[in-house]
């Protein structure tokens, strides 16, 4: 039982790549795809919790891996050259698993606290979804023509609930709703304004999950108590060196 257990981690790893070889070769079934994949890795996430499903740390590690998911599924479908869809559904499972081999190993270990790498697994998950999310969005904005009043509220509401399902993977109670609220209405003035930048859906999507990186990096500095201006410091030099970075690589309509 304990070997099967082990496997978890790996087998979802290669469900997420079958699911998106699968959307590949058949884009017009990828809700049907998708919703057999949803429910395989919601089971996968119920076992690795030792079949708990109460309390706010497996509907926070259910959410996070759904909102990642199902982004970089939407991403995937927009992008068409080879090597780049390669690379998202390799990223994609990698962190798939990589986020489920920290479940297993924090539920076998039996500790109360999660571990700094479920952390990191975790931080990684929410700014790739940021960067999806993002993208996915625009995407719409650009190829089917949707109207930015239709797509704001949205992306709002997925930010607060990204927002909101944070906490549990860094033994934290979830941030307060005013917080959540006034993250969710920040991110979605950049979206706004992004929106309307003649570039591609790609840049849009880095440039948004580039302040979730320095906000949300900034706001556990200052909640952990660490050394502020140090740290302050480092976050602006790696913000400034990305930030230039994907404006010199971008390509401007």
């Amino acid at each position: 039982m304990r070997f099967l257990f082990r496997l978890i981690p790996s087998l979802l790893g290669v469900a997420t790549l079958v699911a998106f070889v699968l959307i590949a070769i058949d884009p017009v079934k990828f809700v049907y795809i998708s919703s057999v994949f949803f429910i395989v890795m919601i089971y996968g996430i119920f076992e690795l919790f030792s079949r708990r499903v109460r309390g706010k740390d497996f509907a926070g590690a259910v959410t996070t891996l759904i909102l990642f998911t199902a982004s970089g599924i939407g991403f995937f479908l927009f992008i068409e050259d080879t090597a780049s869809r390669f690379l998202t559904a390799f990223v994609v499972a990698l962190l798939v698993t990589f986020f489920a081999e920290q479940l297993y190993r924090w539920f076998y270990n039996t500790a109360q606290v999660p571990s700094y790498a479920l952390g990191v697994s975790v931080s990684l998950l929410r700014i790739f979804t940021i960067f999806f999310l993002s993208a996915d969005l625009i995407g719409l904005r650009i190829f089917i023509g949707l109207p930015i009043w239709s797509l704001v509220p949205g992306f709002v509401i997925l930010i607060m609930l990204l927002v909101a399902s944070g906490g549990w993977a860094q033994g934290k109670n979830n941030r307060p709703k005013s917080e959540t609220f006034l993250l969710g209405l920040l991110f979605g003035e950049l979206f706004w304004v992004i929106l309307y930048l003649p570039s591609s859906f790609q840049v849009g999507g880095a440039l948004i999950a580039l302040a979730w990186y320095i906000v949300i990096g900034l706001l556990s500095v200052l909640e952990s108590g660490l050394r502020v201006r140090r740290t302050i410091g480092r976050y602006a030099l790696v913000g400034a060196v990305l930030f230039i970075i994907i404006i010199l690589t971008a390509r401007w309509v």
